[in-house]
């Protein structure tokens, strides 16, 4: 049984957690795992499965945190299943890592087993299917973590399974996650929304430095910002289709494109080429640059003055909760956990999906509108404080912790 104390503000439940993750790349979901496991270290025994440490950063950053973890399948090449709305590549994908999956499922059986965990929460099926599917823990309570926005059309057939048969609980990022996951056949009772929390004191310090390397053309009165991986769904074409209407307004403005490329298959495969074509044939080689993968990006958002997101699908971007902290004006589209965050008019503005004359109204809104800007920053910056306090949000998790382990 769990054994009761209080720690700091928190009145916690001294229970083993384990995260069983594969983490392909250090993006905002990934940032957002480090954080929540650090926090509930505070009222925990947290450790993380690491399945095949394929992402050093992140392991730096669960390292750096103090996080305990293990790497399951040391040295051993990444596991992508690609070929999402493909199902013949999905199945190939899926044969050719079999082998793999199954070492990692013998490995995650050996390590839960010795670490006899209250509950094992994971961030995506893949992780989750290595637990879920294995009979010989059906005892483990198990948890999934929704950070992305799963419509029916995205939610994998075995996803549902886990869902509705192996889970004592599911946490969704935002309403829109949960909206989406109880549409797809979930029992609503066993979903809770979770946002990311957000320290504000800590982004604001780490945005006191300097950015390091220096940012090109920063010294351009407008500077653009869309903090997100090089792939379609991002939309980066549609910032770039936008800027004409923008610099065609007399604004003296540059895009800041910041983000890694990891999708070397499948439909996003050579998207930054397309993306630098369609930039060359605009005429825009002087008007957008490539910051590529950053790990200062608080620093960035402060020497901008606006951030974009033409996103096509969204769970709840940490981004954009790191540029409200710094109190800079977003414009997003209403995709997803976005809406949890974006309220029209008061916290940012939004425009639809590749709606590349909106997006530049409304950048040409920032540029020019000083009231609205202080007043959705102002907002924004409140919003934040009531209810992204970490805290709180790390009580909240504990609360629902203890109601599973208490079945």
């Amino acid at each position: 049984m769990a054994r009761h104390a209080s720690a700091g503000t928190i009145k916690a439940t001294f229970m083993r957690i384990v995260f069983l993750e594969f983490v392909t790349n250090f993006g905002g979901a990934g940032r957002a795992l480090v954080d929540f496991a650090q926090r509930l270290s505070a009222c925990a025994d947290v450790t993380i499965l690491d399945v095949d440490g394929a992402c050093k950063p992140f392991g730096q950053a669960a390292d750096a945190a103090g996080i305990k973890r293990r790497v399951l399948l040391e040295g051993q090449s990444p596991v992508i299943i690609a070929g999402h709305g493909q199902p013949v590549l999905r199945l190939l994908n899926f044969a050719r890592n079999l082998p793999t999956l199954r070492q990692a499922g013998r490995r995650a059986e050996q390590a839960i087993r010795e670490i006899q965990p209250d509950i094992v929460i994971s961030h995506n099926f893949k992780s989750a299917s290595l637990l879920g599917f294995n009979r010989k823990l059906r005892d483990v309570r198990q948890i999934i973590y929704l950070h992305g926005w799963y419509t029916p059309d995205m939610m994998p057939w075995y996803g549902r399974k886990l869902l509705n048969e192996r889970c004592a609980a599911v946490l969704a990022i935002s309403r829109a996650t949960k909206q989406a996951v109880v549409c797809s056949g979930i029992d609503p009772s066993k979903i809770h929304v979770l946002h990311n929390g957000i320290d504000i004191a800590l982004i604001q310090q780490r945005a006191a430095q300097e950015p390091s390397p220096a940012l090109p053309q920063a010294q351009r009165p407008v500077r653009i910002v869309l903090p997100a991986s090089i792939i379609r769904t991002k939309g980066q074409h549609t910032a770039v289709g936008a800027m004409p209407r923008v610099l065609d307004a007399g604004l003296d403005a540059v895009l800041w494109l910041a983000g890694p490329y990891y999708a070397i298959y499948g439909a996003n495969k050579g998207y930054p080429d397309r993306v630098r074509e369609l930039i060359g044939r605009l005429g825009l080689d002087e008007r957008v640059e490539w910051l590529g993968d950053r790990e200062d990006m608080p620093a960035v958002f402060r020497a901008s003055t606006q951030m974009i997101l033409p996103t096509h699908t969204e769970g709840h971007p940490l981004a954009i909760v790191e540029a409200m902290a710094l109190e800079r004006p977003v414009a997003a589209t209403p995709v997803g956990g976005v809406t949890d965050m974006v309220m029209p008019e008061t916290t940012g503005l939004l425009f639809e999906v590749e709606d590349e004359p909106a997006l530049a109204q409304c950048i040409i809104r920032f540029a020019r509108e000083q009231e609205l800007v202080d007043r959705v920053t102002a907002n924004a910056l409140h919003y934040l404080k009531t209810c992204f306090d970490p805290p709180k949000l790390t009580q909240q998790a504990m609360k629902i912790f203890e109601r599973v382990t208490a079945k």
